[in-house]
């Protein structure tokens, strides 16, 4: 074969094959300089993630410090919720088997009674409501709610009749709406009395000490206090307080399985429960 005539006859197609070739290998050495080193380098972390990730992170020893330090958080988390939990006094539980409205009643009526009587004889002003809404609520939720927080206004009137304050001006309840609404509550319930009264700072000085140590029964946790001069009289205080019905959630209640606790159920309309109050919130 003449090579030499090859090359002739075919020279335009050799070069343009082998121009081809010189520019293919050149963009692959190209590409590769640029692009192949940061390719391999994840390539290697990926491998080594991998690796990494076969073996164990923690050990059984971790397991364990892992479950004694769970354990020591519920721990507190219960003693916790033993401190900050309302428990109403006797007269005012809601007793299973019977008819939450007629305890309702009941209770509303003696305690109205007693404490106005009371606060005549020691010429304590005091609204004749009680903070409790002209309209009685409906859901049995609710209604044992507005019980406990009748409890904690008759252990703080209490406290005033023996301190020696001048007058109650007003008292409110606020329940915590997920109670009124049905939804679940998850996290800390949180019912509110609020008060507004007027005394001589001794007197002021002595409630808020009893708050702390109550003479019987367990004390009234204090959310807020506002303590301002009193514009018709210099020798007395106007004291604003809110007095915190709490009711953290229980252990099981945190667990994932539980989720969160239900709220209140509804309930029969409660009858023959009125005031002149207005409505509370």
């Amino acid at each position: 074969m003449d090579i030499h005539g090859v090359w002739q006859e075919h020279k335009p197609f050799l070069l343009s094959v082998a121009g081809g070739l010189v520019v293919f290998f050149g963009a692959w050495w190209g590409i590769d300089s640029s692009l192949g080193k940061n390719a391999r380098k994840e390539a290697t972390r990926i491998a080594r993630a991998q690796a990494d990730l076969r073996k164990e992170f923690y050990s059984a020893r971790d397991l364990q410090q892992a479950k004694s330090q769970n354990e020591e958080l519920r721990a507190a988390l219960k003693q916790l919720g033993q401190a900050c939990e309302f428990r109403p006094r006797e007269g005012f539980a809601v007793h299973k088997g019977g008819s939450v409205e007629s305890q309702y009643i009941a209770t509303v009526y003696r305690v109205r009674e007693e404490l106005l009587q009371l606060a005549g004889r020691a010429n304590l002003v005091l609204p004749k409501d009680l903070g409790l809404a002209a309209q009685a609520p409906t859901r049995p939720a609710e209604l044992q709610r507005s019980l406990e927080c009748l409890d904690a206004v008759d252990r703080f009137v209490r406290i005033a009749l023996d301190t020696g304050y001048a007058r109650i001006e007003e008292i409110k309840f606020t329940i915590d709406a997920r109670v009124r609404s049905g939804k679940p509550i998850a996290d800390i319930e949180e019912n509110v009395v609020r008060i507004k009264a007027v005394a001589h700072p001794q007197a002021v000085a002595s409630s808020l000490l009893a708050l702390r140590r109550p003479p019987q029964g367990e004390r009234l946790l204090l959310k807020t206090l506002d303590i301002t001069p009193s514009r018709s009289k210099v020798e007395e205080l106007v004291i604003e307080l809110e007095l915190a019905v709490l009711h953290p959630p229980g252990l099981a209640d945190w667990s994932e399985s539980e989720g969160s606790r239900p709220g209140s159920g509804s309930g029969a309309a409660a009858s023959g429960v009125k005031t002149q109050a207005r409505r509370s919130p």
